[in-house]
């Protein structure tokens, strides 16, 4: 897979996101190494985009809940990928020696009520003794989603886990939970930040289609 695709699996792998309601927007901050910038999640019925401006960089993903299949684009290169279950779990197998070390979810005990009044249980995820991802999770009907809702958003989150080798992914949260906040930690102690802002209905005109022009590349 070209290296602009993996950065965009880890950057999702890091945020939230939500699924099926008629139209809803969630728009969530990104504060990293190389720079501030957004995440926009668009969702109509079964479909899902979503949309990373990071620095100068931009690009989106397209999941579609009744297949199981990514798209992942990179506007720069005017490029994509489609990735089907099967070749996720490919993809999955190419690992690096610290992603072999299976993650370990450890409940801190702790509760906090972050900006948009929802309280959230923060949980520690570890590969070995190394902390790697720090993240507090919610009740997905605390932020007004409805349980079909939920089942496309952990479709997505499953899918892009398995591409990441994360295997089983359901280990990394708690059933029926969303991050609201995390802070992923790389081998030098550099963190990324993802924060949700703001839940939106009613917002439209969003595409799911790969921009005409645009070449596709292999996964692998």
């Amino acid at each position: 897979m070209p290296k602009p695709f993996r950065s965009l699996i880890c950057v999702l792998l890091l945020c939230f996101a939500t699924s099926g309601h008629t139209d809803t927007t969630l728009e969530v901050a990104v504060q990293s190494p190389a720079g501030s910038g957004t995440q926009t999640f668009h969702v109509i019925g079964q479909q899902l985009r979503t949309d990373i401006q990071l620095g100068l960089t931009r690009s989106s993903v397209l999941y579609d809940a009744s297949t199981d299949q990514l798209t992942l684009i990179d506007h720069q290169e005017q490029a994509f990928v489609r990735i089907a279950p099967e070749q996720a779990a490919r993809l999955g197998q190419q690992l690096t020696p610290d992603q072999a070390t299976p993650p370990e979810l450890v409940d801190t005990g702790q509760v906090e009520t972050l900006g948009n009044r929802v309280n959230c249980r923060v949980y520690q995820v570890y590969r070995g003794e190394r902390l790697v991802r720090e993240t507090c999770l919610a009740d997905f009907q605390h932020l007004g989603l409805t349980p079909e809702e939920y089942r496309v958003f952990s479709g997505l989150l499953t899918a892009l886990a398995r591409m990441a080798g994360n295997s089983p992914p359901d280990t990394l949260r708690p059933a029926g939970t969303i991050p609201l906040r995390t802070v992923d930690y790389d081998s030098t102690g550099q963190s990324e930040v993802t924060e949700l802002r703001s839940v939106k209905r009613g917002t439209g005109g969003v595409s799911f289609q790969v921009p005409r022009g645009y070449v596709e590349e292999s996964p692998f």
